[in-house]
């Protein structure tokens, strides 16, 4: 867990403009909807979805013109149809996604304790087994009961960047912990502000 937890505050470029982040090859991503095959780079072996670090990773749109990294081929949906909150599904369906959205409380803890105390009054078997508050960041690890998706672990990172404060929080199976892991990961440390 100290891998994870450790450098999740990235700045944004400074320089006002907006680029798509680096891939695991360094060169700016294809968006995430591209097959694994489609950029001129691919650091995965041959007929592997995974790279050095994980699964290759695609650029895509955030909140607010941001940019970030999801797995490749995972699509877009609009479950909240709110301009500050994209979500991401995986081709086999949303028991695996990512939510990415601006936090509207002043600081990141206590967005994470809000966020923490809304799960348990609402989550079915809500069990929340990691919490973390640092400099910049906050997160929190948490299993309940999806009554479409059953058994989840969500993990869900604050953090701060140009003087915002963002979410993402990834949701996956149990016994997918460390992918689910690795999603959030990415796409917060290859997270770009348009400011």
């Amino acid at each position: 867990m100290a891998g994870l937890w450790a450098g999740h505050v990235r700045d944004g470029h400074g320089d006002g403009q907006s680029q798509p982040p680096a891939t695991h090859s360094g060169q700016p991503g294809p968006d995430a909807s591209q097959s694994p095959g489609s950029s001129d780079e691919d650091d995965a072996a041959p007929g592997s979805p995974q790279g050095p670090e994980g699964p290759e990773t695609g650029a895509v749109a955030g909140p607010d013109g941001s940019r970030t990294e999801v797995p490749r081929g995972w699509k877009r949906f609009d479950a909240f149809r709110e301009p500050d909150r994209v979500s991401y599904e995986a081709p086999a369906g949303r028991a695996n996604r990512v939510i990415i959205f601006k936090v509207p409380e002043q600081t990141l803890a206590a967005s994470l304790h809000a966020a923490s105390q809304r799960g348990r009054k609402t989550l079915t078997a809500y069990h929340q087994n990691a919490y973390r508050v640092g400099p910049g960041t906050a997160m929190r690890e948490f299993t309940y009961i999806h009554q479409k998706f059953g058994e989840q672990l969500a993990v869900d990172h604050r953090f701060a960047t140009n003087d915002k404060r963002y979410a993402v929080i990834a949701y996956g199976p149990p016994d997918a912990a460390e992918a689910t892991r690795q999603v959030a990961h990415r796409a917060v440390t290859t997270f770009r502000s348009t400011d």
